[in-house]
This record gives C-alpha cells, sequence and structure tokens, in this order.
C-alpha cells in the first residue's frame, strides 16, 4: 500500500453555501464527490489538476457515473472546480486556489531552521570534517559496489521477452481494489467457502489490463451473481477474468 497523503478539509465544508448548493439538487453524494476530486488532486500531485474517469470518480463517492459527472459539471458552475475537458466517460478539472487544500508544511522553516544552527555549531567546534569524509568514503564504496551488483544482475539475468506491463495508475489501482471488494463479497456470501481462492490486488489488476471501467464492473458484479447463484467460486479471479472476456467478445 502506498502511504497516505491529505489534504486539508474544512469541518463545515458541507454548510459552505456553493458545496450546499450542490447538494441541495443532487443529494449528499455532491460532498463526496467533491471531497474525492481533492483527494485524487493531492495524488494526483499536479498543483491541483486531476484527470481520470467517471466510472473511476463514482467507484470512490459510492455514486452512478452518470450522477458523478453531472455533480462535476454543477461543482464547476459554482467554481468549485474548473472543467478542462469533459467526455461521457472521463473528465478533467483544475481544483481553484488549490493551495488552501493543500498548505505547505508550516513546520518546515523552523525545521530547516535549526538544521542550519546545528551545522553552524558543528564547523565552529570543528567537528564537520571527519563525519563528511566518513560520508564520502561511505557513498564511494557504496556507488561501486552497487554498480559491481548491477552488472553481475544483468549478465546473469535473462532478457525479457514480450511486452513489459507499465506500473499500474492510480486509477487502475483504486478500480482493482473495488472489484475485489466486490469478488469478496460473492465469496462472502457463500456458505462454505473452505478451497475458494480468495481474489487479489495483483490478480485482478493483471485481468482488467486494458478494459474500461464500465466493463470491469459489469464483469465484477456478473461475476459475484454468478458465485452467489452456484454457491461455489474455486477461482473467482479466473471467472471475472471469462466474463471480461464474454464482454469484450
Amino acid at each position: 500500500m502506498s502511504p497516505d497523503l491529505w489534504f486539508k478539509r474544512s469541518c463545515s465544508l458541507s454548510q459552505k453555501t456553493d458545496v450546499a448548493l450542490v447538494a441541495a439538487v443532487h443529494g449528499p453524494g455532491a460532498v463526496l464527490v467533491f471531497e474525492e476530486l481533492l483527494a485524487m488532486a493531492k495524488q494526483a500531485k499536479a498543483g491541483g489538476h486531476v484527470e481520470s474517469a467517471y466510472a473511476v470518480l463514482a467507484l470512490r463517492a459510492w455514486v452512478k457515473p452518470t450522477v458523478a459527472r453531472k455533480i462535476v459539471k454543477a461543482l464547476a458552475g459554482e467554481s468549485l472546480v474548473e472543467l478542462d475537458s469533459d467526455t461521457r466517460d472521463s473528465f478533467a478539472v483544475t481544483i481553484p486556489d488549490w493551495e488552501q487544500w493543500n498548505p505547505t508544511d508550516p513546520t518546515n522553516a523552523d525545521r530547516q531552521r535549526r538544521y542550519r544552527e546545528r551545522h553552524r555549531n558543528a564547523l565552529r567546534n570543528g567537528s564537520s570534517n571527519a563525519p563528511h569524509n566518513a560520508e564520502a568514503v561511505t557513498d564511494t564504496v557504496s556507488v561501486t559496489d552497487l554498480e559491481e551488483r548491477r552488472r553481475d544482475k544483468r549478465s546473469s539475468s535473462p532478457k525479457p521477452s514480450g511486452r513489459t506491463r507499465t506500473t499500474p495508475s492510480q486509477d487502475e489501482v483504486d478500480l482493482a481494489d473495488h472489484v475485489v471488494g466486490i469478488l469478496e463479497r460473492g465469496i462472502d456470501s457463500i456458505p462454505t467457502d473452505e478451497g475458494m481462492k480468495r481474489p487479489t490486488r495483483a490478480a485482478v489488476l493483471k485481468a482488467i489490463e486494458g478494459h474500461h471501467p464500465d466493463r470491469v464492473m459489469w464483469a465484477a458484479t456478473a461475476t459475484r451473481s454468478i458465485a452467489q447463484s452456484q454457491g461455489r467460486a474455486p477461482n473467482i479471479v479466473g471467472l471475472f477474468a471469462q466474463q471480461l472476456a464474454k464482454e469484450a467478445a
């Protein structure tokens, strides 16, 4: 799991006039959609800019994709987000005044000041040379050893063949986690689940590669229904992959 990231949320967010106006029309899901947009902006690390699929946003905010799209447009109408692009399936928005939601660390300046003071004191006491020299020797040895290990690894490891899968995006990881939850609920609803292979994020990521989020969610829901109706699912991820292939055909 990646480390948690944080953004600043006002305790009265749901009572803010512009948010309340959107929520009055579209329900409490509007607040969740806005919060998830803030979270996605934090994860994207792009200065408040977010590009994603409505299906992914809908999963995160527990609303339907069509509802998520209407809410995003309504948020843009209240200037809570700037709608940079919009299609039936995907969107791109920028959060205005992103610094208010993502403030810089207020203690960073104090930490830097204390570090500089310690460094000046060490220089006055004449104790800085030995640590710096030790670090230089350690770095040289470490880099040399690392290069040797890399050369040995390159010479002994077989060259990969075929296409190598790229690192999944955060949206793909979120989608895979939702699918795992759906499949898990399918297994948990079966009275006797002994011998059943539990779904994992890695297995689901491999299965959903190249598939549209809407197709993925359809296949996950269909797989859960099949497992519940049959009362068994020895390899539920394999069954899920079959449903994906069926839908793609």
